[in-house]
């Protein structure tokens, strides 16, 4: 409390908060940081009131959001699934938790996907939140897929993580010149770099698995990490290391080769 004080030749009065570290007087909306035991903190000065009805001066804090994205997928300089660039989204969540667009990130390899927002209000928001927007126009097929997770809050910064699945669809193909020859079933098994994944041999029978087109088909090798299986020098299909072969039985009178990858089918003859 100011006490005393004459008014003389002063026809208003007014408030300046100023520097502890020196003679500056901080003017309304001004920002400057406040070092303590717990860490540097943000604040912007406001001022409010008059002699007449007192003064308020109020610091609010002020943050800084930085969001970050990852990618657990085939690695980087392997993956040429990865679109361009995402959009990250930052919502303002208000106390009805109802959601405001607060600003919009566009996150690439040339900025190492990392961005942040800055200057944001503590006391605009109840919370704020992340949302991630991948591209339309990136082209996924059905061979595969990423599922996003957001970690963190505003105070930590915001995570984004893309997991990468990938679909192993299987064509077998008969090139018989006598249909009678071809057996009743074959045994197939998901392979990653020359060795067989457990518990995925499967049996492909005319009945079950036969399209129009004569190829048994099979598609249940599905959401298979990409990240557990990376690319090799096996690896020769796709640039990651899955595939699939053929269990040839004991003296059979064929032999089966995975002739190629289209369309993320693996092609066995």
């Amino acid at each position: 409390t100011f006490t005393n004080i004459l008014g003389g030749n002063c026809r208003s009065f007014g408030i300046a908060e100023e520097s502890t570290d020196g003679p500056t007087l901080y003017q309304a909306g001004d920002m400057f940081t406040n070092s303590t035991a717990a860490g540097d903190f943000k604040l912007k000065v406001h001022y409010t009131g008059d002699a007449a009805n007192s003064f308020t001066v109020t610091n609010e804090e002020i943050i800084d959001i930085p969001v970050w994205k990852s990618w657990d997928d085939e690695g980087d300089g392997v993956d040429t699934d990865r679109p361009e660039y995402i959009k990250a989204i930052l919502y303002c969540v208000n106390a009805g938790k109802s959601k405001v667009v607060e600003g919009t990130k566009t996150l690439t390899a040339d900025n190492e996907y990392s961005e942040r927002w800055t200057n944001l209000s503590t006391s605009k928001c109840a919370s704020y939140e992340v949302e991630e927007v991948m591209p339309s126009s990136h082209g996924y097929d059905s061979s595969y897929y990423y599922e996003s997770a957001i970690t963190g809050n505003e105070k930590d910064g915001f995570q984004i993580t893309n997991t990468k699945y990938v679909n192993i669809p299987v064509a077998k193909v008969w090139n018989y010149r006598n249909p009678s020859n071809i057996p009743d079933s074959v045994d197939i098994v998901l392979v990653c770099n020359d060795r067989d994944v457990p518990n995925t041999q499967v049996t492909l029978t005319k009945t079950a698995n036969q399209r129009p087109d004569g190829a048994w088909f099979y598609d249940g090798y599905k959401g298979l990490k990409a990240s557990d299986c990376p690319a090799s020098e096996h690896a020769a299909y796709t640039h990651h290391g899955y595939t699939v072969r053929e269990i040839i039985p004991q003296g059979a009178s064929y032999n089966a080769t995975v002739t190629s990858v289209r369309d993320g089918t693996v092609i066995i003859k």
